[in-house]
């Protein structure tokens, strides 16, 4: 759907593009925006699509388009040629002497390679998270692979290539490779792991406050409502401890804060897992519920073999509002009241912030729905 937005003209490209919307979203081919364009043959959206950041080395893993970026599919089309060729990082003399230089910088420090290649992650050409680049026989010579395909032990000149080509001029995130941190979904826009012993829930999981300018009780609130999922995955939540408590610290294994002052970015959080707790800093009740959510994820992900491993999660709403439109008119399915509260969870895991209720009722007509009006 998204695609179709986004490749339909150069104005509303221009619109969704400026709300936020990923003009690299990827169709279950792993095809975009800008290959539907490019194969149209409309100029103007191929133009407004690169001029916001589209991707024209992404490759679509299955499909008609597979194996091929946009430079391949324009290769028989001389102006769309020249134009994404204007919006592709390929120097090989740049390339060349910034990889010297690198190399040389790397020789010098008198580290190791092999350490050094699994603290270094290449990220998109947009910034995407999660991909990585393989060398291919295309015309482009990089394909970028999907997120479960990570390459977790890259090789040191790859990742140096990878780096120059795609001209990334912002320091890079260190690799993560924990498998199941990948899983994580919205995807934390920062996860670095540490070294250390891992955190080994109990399950009777002591939470405690520390006291600070948002009342204790709203932040109670929110984790009494994250506190059935806790239950679900056979944690007995304890609730209600505040630090410190009689002028010392007790002895709990999740500390929780709440203070804006500590972010710059509205209801941002972050997770910080050692070997003895985990402590949650958020900077709203908004963000506190953000931070629940990936830490729910966290421990059903270890569910295996029950541990944490030592990590820093870092994370803030990309997109203001966040919104479910569900359909209720009486000309469709209506969901039973127990049903549209077990959707509102799942949404609310998810960290949906808004949902819409759509329903058409004709005049005259006695309220057709089990909903009272209220």
């Amino acid at each position: 759907m998204m695609g179709e937005i986004l490749s339909s003209s150069g104005v509303m490209c221009t619109l969704v593009a400026a709300r936020g919307a990923d003009v690299n979203a990827m169709n279950s081919c792993g095809a975009t925006p800008l290959h539907d364009a490019v194969i149209e043959g409309n100029e103007e959206v191929v133009e407004e699509l690169l001029q916001n950041g589209a991707n024209p080395l992404i490759q679509p893993i299955k499909g008609k388009f597979a194996g091929k970026t946009v430079l391949d599919l324009a290769a028989h089309k001389s102006e769309l040629l020249q134009l994404v060729e204007r919006y592709t990082p390929l120097c090989p003399v740049a390339t060349h002497h910034a990889a010297n230089n690198i190399a040389s910088q790397l020789k010098h420090s008198g580290g190791s390679t092999s350490s050094r290649a699994r603290s270094i992650s290449v990220e998109s050409f947009n910034s995407n998270r999660g991909d990585h680049y393989e060398r291919k026989g295309s015309r482009a010579g990089i394909m970028f692979a999907s997120q479960a395909s990570l390459d977790l032990s890259p090789r040191i000149d790859q990742a140096i290539e990878s780096l120059l080509r795609t001209h990334i001029s912002t320091p890079v995130r260190p690799l993560v490779t924990n498998s199941s941190l990948h899983l994580l979904w919205p995807q934390p826009q920062r996860i670095v792991e540490l070294e250390g012993l891992p955190f080994v829930p109990k399950k009777e999981l002591h939470i405690s406050v520390v006291k600070g300018d948002t009342p204790v009780h709203r932040i109670l609130d929110v984790w009494d409502v994250c506190r059935p999922a806790l239950i679900s995955l056979g944690y007995d939540a304890k609730i209600g401890d505040v630090q410190p408590a009689c002028g010392r610290w007790t002895d709990s294994q999740v500390e929780c804060v709440v203070n804006g002052d500590l972010f710059s970015l509205r209801d941002a959080y972050q997770i910080h897992v050692t070997a003895s707790r985990v402590r949650i800093t958020a900077a709203s009740l908004a963000g506190l519920h953000y931070a629940c959510c990936t830490f729910i994820q966290l421990l059903r992900l270890c569910r295996e073999d029950g541990s944490l491993v030592p990590m820093i999660a870092q994370d803030s709403p990309a997109m203001r509002q966040r919104g479910v439109l569900f359909d209720i008119s009486p000309h469709g399915r209506i969901p039973a009241l127990d049903y549209l509260f077990d959707m509102i969870s799942i949404w609310s895991s998810l960290k949906i912030s808004h949902l819409h209720l759509y329903t058409r009722v004709s005049p005259g007509l006695d309220w057709p729905l089990c909903f009272t009006k209220g």
